[in-house]
């Protein structure tokens, strides 16, 4: 059997902690990466950066739609990976220290879990 940790622990919480902060970092290097690559290629590539795309110059093309599908799919992908780190944690819960349920007090429909 393995080691199933208490949900009050400290252990538990820097892990699950950890996990999200780590997450968190990726998402936001990623985000960084691509907002820090538009001026530096209007810059470096400016033949490309202003050539007419649509009636926009790729720039503005790419600041005023681009980006709206590209941070949808990073929030996406952050909560996707965050229900993940939530449904894993609950399995390394040791049962025992889950709080018990009144089925008189769970709403309908309710999900199991800590909350998503």
């Amino acid at each position: 059997m393995s080691y199933k940790m208490d949900l009050h622990s400290d252990e538990f919480l820097r892990m699950l902690m950890r996990r999200q902060f780590s997450l968190s970092a990726s998402i936001a290097s990623v985000f960084i990466v691509i907002i820090a690559a538009v001026p530096l290629m209007n810059r470096f590539l400016p033949d490309v950066m202003n050539a007419e795309f649509m009636g926009f110059t790729f720039t503005w093309l790419f600041l005023g739609f681009l980006i709206f599908p590209i941070l949808i799919g990073l929030a996406f992908l952050f909560v996707r990976r965050s229900n993940e780190f939530e449904d894993e944690a609950i399995g390394m819960v040791d049962p025992a220290t889950m709080p018990k349920h009144d089925d008189a007090d769970t709403p309908a429909g309710a999900p199991a879990g800590l909350g998503h």
